[in-house]
C-alpha cells in the first residue's frame, strides 16, 4: 500500500456548510454528549490495553525467567515508546479524520492483542 493511500484515508473531512441556527440547537447538545462518551470509552480502552503489560510482569518474569532489571527495561521502553507515539501520533492526528483515526487505532490495537494473546 502507498503512503499516499494511506494519507488519503486518513485525510481530514471534508469542509460541510454551517447548518441553521435552530438545528445547531437542536442538535449539538445530542451531539456533544456522543461525542464525550465516545471520546471517553475510547480513551479507556486505550488505557487498558496500555497498561496490561504490567499485570503480567510478574508471569511473563517467571515463564521467561527474566530477572527484575530485564522486566524494568521491558516496561521502561514500553513507556518511552508510548511517550514518544503520543507525541508523533498526536501530531499527526491532528491533520486527520477523527472518526477514522480512532477507530482505526482501536482496531489495531485489537487486533494487536489477539495476536498477542494466540502466541504461545
Amino acid at each position: 500500500m502507498r503512503f499516499s493511500t494511506i494519507r488519503k484515508f486518513f485525510a481530514a473531512a471534508p469542509h460541510i456548510e454551517r447548518l441553521p441556527q435552530e438545528a445547531i440547537q437542536r442538535l449539538y447538545p445530542r451531539y456533544r454528549w456522543r461525542i464525550m462518551e465516545s471520546t471517553f470509552i475510547g480513551y479507556g480502552v486505550f488505557y487498558l490495553v496500555r497498561n496490561n503489560l504490567s499485570v503480567v510482569a510478574k508471569d511473563i518474569e517467571g515463564a521467561l525467567h527474566y530477572s527484575h532489571s530485564m522486566i524494568g527495561s521491558v516496561l521502561a521502553v514500553t513507556a518511552i515508546t508510548y511517550g514518544l507515539g503520543k507525541f508523533v501520533m498526536g501530531a499527526v492526528s491532528d491533520r486527520s479524520n477523527p472518526r477514522v483515526f480512532m477507530a482505526s487505532g482501536l482496531l489495531l490495537t485489537a487486533a494487536c492483542n489477539f495476536i498477542f494473546g494466540s502466541v504461545e
